[in-house]
Parts: structure tokens; C-alpha cells; sequence
């Protein structure tokens, strides 16, 4: 039998940890570890293994096995945990493994709640390993790490390139170098200025990866990460909050097209409009758009939505979108300053997607955009893509086919 007590500090603690980490524990066997003044938590698995601890009193302990530990649900624990609890008492916890029990008790209250647990599922072997397997697994492969630092503002361009990234779901991945961050797959070409250098050398940073440390930018604002060369695995830790995890990652899949490439899709200047407007007034024009159409393959996919620009339209410093089908329509202005025409009169239509702008926008802190492009057909030499400008962002939208 094994006693000890956490406190409603710790208790709240073990709940942010796991949390913060429930994406990861649901890929482990968890494995508890009760000593004296401490309680270590550790996940393991052949993907991911995570460790974390909180601070426990009254330990008391009858149990002769080489290590003391059992196995259970954290969601079960915790759910427990808090419920014996009530959000401000201490809780004495009763590891029962001959009879396959924790239970939970609150003196004050009187409240008693008991657990069926089942050791059986963690070897003694698994049980120790698990103990140092975060520090074994990044002694052994991240002695000359790949450092990467995932701030708020990497995390901002992360979410962007995600919703964007899981529209057709070839790329999982961003590049992060310096300054720079980059993503591309066949809707969009984005790059953005940083305002701090978060890596020495090109890294890529994949979305599972990412996910995994999206919670802890809740509570702080900088996740140091340290990845093996080829990306293959990563290690991160909280120190403020006593956790840590190695991961193992699939190969990234990630892809830029380069400069040749991009000048083969992009306007030249033999025929090219240069307009400016605001990132507000784009926003503004897309509101008539939303909640009217429903975006299915069969209706308004993609929200492909139709641009004038024809050279009355540009003679009056106006876009005009419009897009209806069978349940109705909808048209709104973007007033626009022409910088450059050599279009002349050609029809100035183009079909853009407000679905990959309006994520677009969200990664602009400017409020005032250049914006290039042609009315060729998608399909031909130079006219594939418009693209967008700020001081920091560059971006290549693909045109749509009529």
C-alpha cells in the first residue's frame, strides 16, 4: 500500500500539465511514479515520451517491489482528483495494487472515490525505462541539436499556413531560417519577415510537431525546440512547469518553388496591373460573402469568387467581386489606386478565392497591400498567379480557372 497527499496547488498544476499535453498522452501509456515529496508522471510510447512532475507530502509507503509506480488513465486521475478535491482541498491518494485500486479521499469533506487500475498493462522494465527515457532518448540523439525558437509570431504564421496547408494537404510544414518564415503548396506562396531571428539554419517545423507546442504558447511566450538534423526527432520542455517530451517525427513534407519558377506564373511587365488598397477595405468587401453561399464542390468551393477590374473599373479605382448561384448573389467594391496598367483594355477579369485571402490576411499586420496581377487565363504562361506585398509579407495567390 502507498499513501501520500496532494495539495489543491498541485492539484490544479497536474490538470494544466496534462492539459497542455492531452494530444501527446493519448499516444502513451502513462505510468506514475509516487516518492517522497514527489510524484513523476511519464509517458511513454515508441512515438512520443514526455515526463512531468508535482510535489506530493506525506508519503508513506509499504510496498517492496524494486520501483514503486502504477498505471492508469490521466484523464481518470485527474477527473478524480479534481471532483475529491472541489477546486480547494487536498486530497490523500491510496495506491492499492493488490486489489488493482486508487482511491481518493478528502478529510475535510468526508468524500471518497475509488479507481480500478490495472498494472498489468506497464512491465516493470517499461516502468523504469520510462523514468529517464526523455533524458536517455536526448543524450543519445540531440547531442548537437538543430535549435528553433517558436514565438507568438511563428505560431501566427503556423496557423495561417495550417488552415491553408489542410485544404489539400500535400504539405505539412513550414521553413523557418533567420528571420523568414515560408510555406507553399499549390493555392499559395507565402513568405514573412520576422521581427526576430528565431534559428540559425533552415528548419522545418511540422504540424504535428507544432501542435504538440501550440498549448504551451498559451503560457508563455517562447518555445525553445531542439530537433535532430534531419527532423526526425524533437525535444521541449517547460521548466516553469516541470515537463518535458522527446518526439518522433515522420519526414517533413515541405517544398518552396523557386525564383525561375515563380517568374514563369507571375505577370511581366509587357501586360500587369499594380494597384494598391488596404488590408481593412479587402476585409470589409469579403463580408457580403460569407454566410450567404454554402462552399461545397458543388456551389461555392474554395470561395471562388469573380474579379472585374476591367479599365472603367480601374478608370474609377474600384474592383468590383461579385459570385451567385442557385440560392442568391452578392457584390461589394474594393476601391483600389492603379500604380501601373499595361492591360489597356483587355477584359480585366479573374476569378480569386476569398477562402485563401482572408487566411492571407490574417498574418498582414499593414494595413496598406500592393497587389499585382493579369487577366490571362490561369492556365498560360505568366498568368497562374497575383501577388500580394507588404513590408514584410509576399504572397502568391493562384488564379482560378472560369
Amino acid at each position: 500500500m502507498t499513501n501520500f497527499t496532494i495539495n489543491a496547488e498541485n492539484v490544479k498544476r497536474l490538470q494544466t500539465l496534462s492539459g497542455q499535453s492531452k494530444d501527446l498522452i493519448s499516444l502513451t501509456k502513462p505510468i506514475f511514479c509516487p516518492s517522497d515529496g514527489n510524484l513523476s508522471v511519464n509517458l511513454y510510447s515508441s512515438r512520443v515520451t514526455m515526463s512531468f512532475s508535482i510535489d506530493i507530502s506525506n508519503f508513506v509507503t509499504t510496498d517492496q517491489g524494486e520501483l514503486n509506480y502504477f498505471s492508469m488513465s490521466i484523464d481518470e486521475f485527474n477527473t478524480t482528483l479534481s471532483t475529491v478535491s472541489n477546486g480547494e482541498n487536498d486530497v490523500l491518494v491510496e495506491v492499492d495494487k493488490d486489489n488493482n485500486k486508487v482511491t481518493f479521499k478528502n478529510d475535510k469533506t468526508g468524500t471518497k472515490v475509488s479507481r480500478s487500475v490495472y498494472n498489468a498493462i506497464v512491465t516493470l522494465d517499461e516502468a523504469k525505462a520510462s523514468i529517464t527515457a526523455v533524458d536517455d532518448m536526448r543524450n543519445e540523439y540531440l547531442t548537437d541539436p538543430v535549435e528553433l525558437k517558436v514565438t507568438s509570431e511563428v505560431s501566427d504564421f503556423f496557423e495561417t499556413a495550417s488552415k491553408i496547408m489542410s485544404f489539400l494537404k500535400t504539405q505539412d510544414a513550414i521553413e523557418l531560417n533567420g528571420t523568414t518564415a515560408r510555406y507553399a503548396d499549390q493555392l499559395v506562396v507565402l513568405s514573412k519577415t520576422l521581427t526576430s531571428s528565431v534559428s540559425d539554419t533552415p528548419v522545418h517545423l511540422k504540424k504535428a510537431l507544432y501542435d504538440a507546442i501550440k498549448p504551451f504558447l498559451k503560457i508563455t511566450s517562447e518555445v525553445p525546440v531542439y530537433l535532430t538534423k534531419d527532423f526526425s526527432i524533437a525535444f521541449f520542455e517547460s521548466k516553469d512547469l516541470g515537463f518535458k517530451v522527446v518526439m518522433n517525427l515522420e519526414k517533413p513534407k515541405f517544398a518552396y518553388p523557386g525564383d525561375e519558377d515563380l517568374r514563369m506564373a507571375l505577370p511581366t511587365e509587357e501586360r500587369l496591373v499594380v494597384v494598391k488598397t488596404t488590408k481593412s477595405s479587402l476585409k470589409e468587401s469579403f463580408i457580403p460573402f460569407n454566410n450567404t453561399f454554402k462552399a461545397t464542390p458543388e456551389s461555392w468551393n474554395w470561395k471562388k469568387t469573380d474579379l472585374d477590374s476591367s479599365v472603367t473599373n480601374l478608370a474609377e479605382g474600384k474592383w468590383v467581386l461579385s459570385y451567385g448561384n442557385y440560392t442568391g448573389s452578392a457584390e461589394s467594391v474594393v476601391p483600389v489606386t492603379v500604380i501601373q496598367n499595361t492591360e489597356g483594355t483587355e477584359n480585366g477579369k479573374l476569378i480569386i478565392s476569398i477562402m485563401v485571402l482572408e487566411e492571407l490576411l490574417n498574418i498582414i499586420t499593414e494595413d496598406e497591400l500592393t497587389i499585382t496581377y493579369n487577366s490571362l487565363s490561369s492556365d498560360t504562361m505568366n498568368g497562374a498567379l497575383m501577388k500580394i506585398e507588404t513590408d514584410t509579407v509576399k504572397a502568391c495567390v493562384t488564379k482560378f480557372k472560369p
